[in-house]
């Protein structure tokens, strides 16, 4: 299931989670297009969820992948 699919905090919670455990997977592709696209999807879905714990997660996971891409560039 897609974040912006889920419709439940649950749901939402554990495509979050799901994202979380594979981020190192996805880092280590170094595919520079994939990731800007996992970061880009996650602020679309900030449009649409109203939660504040989910936002906040969403931003963690977003910065997650944005700051090792960094690294993992360099």
């Amino acid at each position: 299931m897609t974040l912006q699919a889920a419709t439940t905090a649950a749901e939402q919670r554990a495509t979050i989670e799901q994202l979380r455990r594979i981020t190192p997977d996805v880092l280590a592709l170094r595919d520079i297009g994939a990731i800007a696209e996992i970061v880009s999807g996650l602020d679309r879905s900030l449009r649409k969820i109203q939660d504040p714990e989910i936002q906040e997660a969403i931003g963690e996971a977003a910065a997650a992948l944005a700051t090792r891409l960094s690294w993992s560039v360099w």
